[in-house]
Order: C-alpha cells, then structure tokens, then sequence
C-alpha cells in the first residue's frame, strides 16, 4: 500500500521515532486493521496477513490460484451459513410447536386435576347420602315393625248385600202391611166398642 512504500523510503533516512515515520506506521497498521476486519467478514473466520498477501491481484499466476481457493472457501462457507440458518430456522419452528403443545397439556393437566376433584367431592356426597338413607330405614324398622299378611283377605260377592236388602224390603212390606191392617180392623171396631160401653151405662145389670 501507499503507506507502505513511504514508510520503506522514510525509515531509513530518519528512523523509526521520526513524526512521519509514526504517522505513516499508524496508517499502516490501520489499513492492516480494517484488511483483517473486512476479511473476517467476508469469510466468517479469522484471516491473517499472509494469506492475505498472498491474494494481491498483481502477485502473479501462484496468487491466482491462492485466489480461487480462497473463493471456494467463501462459496462454501456461505453455503454453510444458509444451512446453519435453514436449520435454525427449523429449530426454531419446532421449539414453537413443543411450546405450543406443552402449554396444551398443562391446560390439559389442570382440567383433568380439577375434574378428579369434583369426581372424589361427588363420591363422598353420595356416600355420606347413601349412609344417611340406610341410618334412617333403620331407625323406622326399629319405630315401626313390619306387617306381614298370614292369609289373603277375602272380599263379600256382589250379590250378598243385595239379597240381604231384599230380605229385609220385604219383612218391612209386611210389618207395614200388618200394621195397616190393624189399623183398619181398629176403626172399624171403635163404633161397636162405643154402643157397647153405652149400653152398660144405661143398664149396668145387663150383661154383655
């Protein structure tokens, strides 16, 4: 470079601690500094400075070759890169999706716990119901002794009470009819038991 050349005409007239030779070394070693920068970019590695000498355009057909080597490299090592991306790409994507299905199976977890729960409070509920209701069956055989039936209880027929009303339909038609009639042979004997009592008064001495 430009600062190396005067640096080759400088330090051997006036020595290193010359002010000019300091300025033009800091521009050396500056250009040297952003040389190495830009390579590490370029290749993302580290290079050093004779390799990079080495790749000087006007070095001649050996730096030519050094050239398309150093191309290949940064080809491959490109190409490498996307790789690396293209997989961290995928890697991420699949961090995603197992995030995404472990916040599922807690959920999941939580329902199935709170489920388990409500399932073991509804099973004492019934069982602490079920001992209630057995307590209490208990306590009305003991209140209350169970009846049991010896024989089939037997029902009257039809027909006996209607022909008991019958019976006595007809004993009453003839008390009434007898009554009647001894009503009737009263009237009819009441003139003949006045003549007679009227008769006596006029002649107690007759007999009847």
């Amino acid at each position: 470079s430009e600062a190396s050349s005067q640096l080759e005409i400088l330090r051997p007239t006036y020595g290193p601690n010359h002010p000019a030779v300091v300025r033009e070394s800091a521009k050396q070693k500056g250009a040297k500094a952003a040389i190495l920068e830009r390579s590490q970019s370029l290749l993302g590695r580290p290079m050093d400075l004779a390799k990079i000498s080495e790749l000087a355009v006007d070095s001649g057909e050996r730096n030519g070759t050094a050239r398309e080597s150093l191309f290949r490299q940064i080809v491959e090592v490109q190409a490498q890169k996307q790789g690396l991306q293209a997989s961290g790409k995928e890697l991420t994507k699949h961090i995603s999706q197992l995030e995404n299905r472990f916040k599922t199976m807690t959920q999941d977890a939580l329902t199935l716990q709170t489920l388990e729960r409500d399932v073991r409070i509804a099973e004492t509920v019934y069982s602490t119901a079920f001992t209630q209701l057995g307590t209490a069956q208990l306590a009305k055989s003991a209140s209350y002794p169970k009846l049991e039936l010896i024989t089939q209880p037997s029902l009257p027929s039809q027909s006996a009470p209607v022909k008991q009303m019958r019976k006595m339909a007809f004993l009453g038609a003839i008390a009434a009819s007898g009554l009647v009639s001894l009503g009737l042979f009263s009237l009819w004997l009441r003139p003949h038991w006045q003549r007679q009592r009227q008769t006596i008064k006029s002649n107690p001495t007759t007999s009847i």
